[in-house]
């Protein structure tokens, strides 16, 4: 999998090592063999901000919920009689919507 080295900022490609305890002092939970050839704590890695890219999810996701909004005509016309710009309407409503899906997933994904 994929990890973020917090020191450097490096993306590298981390294996869970299995045979290696970490010390008690470093606080860490588990230890990682990188691509690199060093061996890292799991709290010298960032897992969450590698993948996926939560600005890509973010905007697909907007993309996806305006296009379900125009595809119920009933949501269109709504936002139609509302509003004096309803694409704008319609925006703001997949934006915010996307956000929530995007908090909830990264939530859902905390190590």
């Amino acid at each position: 999998m994929k990890a973020k080295i917090l020191s450097t900022g490096k993306i590298i490609e981390v294996k869970l090592n299995l045979n290696s305890q970490p010390t008690a002092e470093s606080g860490a939970k588990s230890v990682y063999e990188g691509s690199d050839g060093h061996t890292y704590f799991d709290t010298e890695l960032d897992f969450k901000n590698v993948y996926p890219d939560w600005q890509q999810v973010r905007i697909q996701a907007a993309i996806a919920i305006a296009q379900g909004v125009y595809a119920s005509k009933d949501m269109a016309l709504y936002a139609g009689k509302t509003s004096p710009n309803p694409h704008e309407t319609i925006a703001e409503v997949a934006i915010n919507q996307a956000d929530a899906l995007v908090s909830k997933l990264q939530k859902s994904m905390e190590l």
